[in-house]
């Protein structure tokens, strides 16, 4: 619901599990309309993010086509420009932007890339601004995380800008205040500083964007200094601030989690963030009922409301919804305990709710009580897809549940029904001998009550990139080991 940028508490767990994973080669596309599969590949999964999975939409008889097919590692969803296939992929345990045609998936070129001291629990998003994509590129014979950020022609590869070396808290992206240009945060010996690209390739102040110190966390300038201290920041000025210890619930702190949302057009900003301050130690126990949703005012960040015992990263987009009537989801915990450790996640004495809140009160418009959601959990939390028509599916398989986001009624998904899981979980990425935990963001597998996790057509429209090649649609998807374009059967 709403504009979100999340960073999620299954996501920030890769801190402690520090998932093991293997790196598979990429292989040349293949044109198939039957499964590919690399068999000497192999991973572990930190605990997933559920808030970016979805479902296709009315089941049809016929299998979707593929047109071709890559046997990679993705770590990020794909994006199209121009002609071009662009994603970031896991190979030789090391991070690669990759850029492939199209038509037929045959690999252009190739970069190496890192993520340079991004927060870990971060994903790669392929950037694209103003027609050229933009990345950071390993910076060699200093610091591991050193890189230089890099313009690139999408087509050919060849380097635009390349700039000096620098330490990045965040990888490169639009600017707020002008798209056409590329903007990031650099730490230069104290708290990181925005800075923007200028045309002779420097990077430079960026006027009026941020506020040095504060991280961008959310839509309408939500920003945060430290886990505990956030605050709004618009145009360089901080508008208002405030403890989460104070005002949420002691310990309460984005370091182990956010989701910021505006809602009902930026009327509030609704948001759920992590437990504690740090995780730390071999194993890390949480209190599910600890979590809390909270509502503020975008104005002077007054809490509006907050729902104990709710966290708001069970919800999930909408499509085709205006922003008022979007319906905002929450899981509520009745109980529950969390241990994680050794690159496992137990769940103890779950009792969850998954519930609809009003955006305006925080008030329970309706609540489906899923007990201990046997089979449709992943990690700890219930995984809540985007339905059709005005459903939402819960689980996936056998044990998933079609609800009415109107009334909260619920019935057995059909047999034949599609849900795309983002259970890709994180890859450990060697850069210059340092390694570093990073989440895969955007891959998905397809799942079927029946088992045959058949990809059926048309695909979600929340699943990968459309390019229509020569009249005919394509639908471009990261899996867990594949970048496969799909087309109607």
């Amino acid at each position: 619901m709403g504009n979100r940028t999340p960073l999620t508490a299954a996501a920030l767990l890769t801190v402690v599990l520090a998932a093991c994973t293997g790196s598979p080669g990429e292989t040349d596309a293949t044109t198939s309309t039957e499964p590919t599969r690399d068999d000497a590949a192999s991973t572990s999964r930190a605990p997933d993010d559920p808030a970016a999975t979805t479902t296709s939409g009315p089941p049809v008889a016929e299998p979707a086509e593929q047109q071709w097919q890559i046997v990679t590692q993705p770590m990020s969803a794909p994006v199209v420009e121009g002609s071009t296939v662009l994603y970031y992929a896991f190979v030789a345990e090391a991070m690669q932007l990759v850029a492939v045609g199209a038509a037929d998936g045959e690999v252009r070129w190739r970069a190496p890339a890192t993520m340079s001291s991004a927060v870990t629990g971060v994903g790669a998003r392929v950037q694209v601004v103003d027609g050229q994509v933009v990345l950071l590129s390993p910076a060699e014979g200093g610091s591991s995380r050193l890189a230089r950020l890099e313009v690139r022609d999408p087509e050919s590869g060849d380097v635009v800008v390349r700039t000096d070396p620098q330490e990045f808290a965040d990888l490169p992206e639009r600017c707020a205040a002008d798209e056409d240009r590329v903007c990031a945060q650099v730490y230069r010996g104290g708290p990181s500083v925005d800075v923007r690209l200028t045309d002779d390739g420097t990077l430079q102040d960026a006027p009026a964007e941020g506020l040095p110190g504060w991280q961008d966390i959310g839509s309408l300038g939500m920003a945060r200094e430290t886990g505990q201290h956030i605050g709004r920041v618009v145009h360089g000025e901080l508008l208002w601030d405030l403890d989460l210890g104070e005002v949420i619930a002691q310990g309460a702190s984005t370091n182990t989690g956010w989701t910021f949302q505006d809602v009902l057009d930026e009327e509030v900003i609704v948001a759920s963030v992590g437990t504690r301050d740090a995780w730390s130690g071999d194993t890390v126990t949480i209190d599910v009922t600890d979590y809390a949703a909270f509502a503020l005012d975008p104005a002077d960040g007054t809490l509006v409301w907050k729902a104990e015992s709710t966290d708001a990263f069970c919800d999930i987009a909408v499509p085709d919804r205006e922003p008022a009537d979007e319906p905002l989801l929450a899981c509520q915990w009745k109980s529950g305990t969390v241990v994680a450790g050794d690159g496992v996640v137990e769940a103890e004495d779950l009792d969850v709710e998954l519930v609809r809140l009003d955006p305006r009160s925080g008030e329970t418009l309706w609540q489906l009580p899923l007990g201990d959601a046997e089979g449709q959990v992943d990690g700890w939390r219930p995984v809540v897809l985007p339905g059709t028509e005005g459903t939402a599916v819960v689980g996936t398989g056998e044990d998933a549940l079609v609800v009415d986001l109107e009334t909260g009624e619920a019935s057995p998904a059909p047999q034949d029904l599609v849900t795309w899981d983002d259970g890709a979980g994180s890859v450990d990425v060697l850069t210059l001998g340092e390694r570093r935990s990073v989440s895969r963001v955007g891959v998905v597998d397809p799942s079927t009550a029946d088992g045959s996790d058949t990809v059926t057509w048309p695909l979600a429209g929340h699943v990968g990139a459309e390019v229509e090649v020569d009249g005919t649609e394509l639908r471009v998807v990261s899996q867990d080991r594949s970048v496969t374009a799909y087309r109607s059967p």
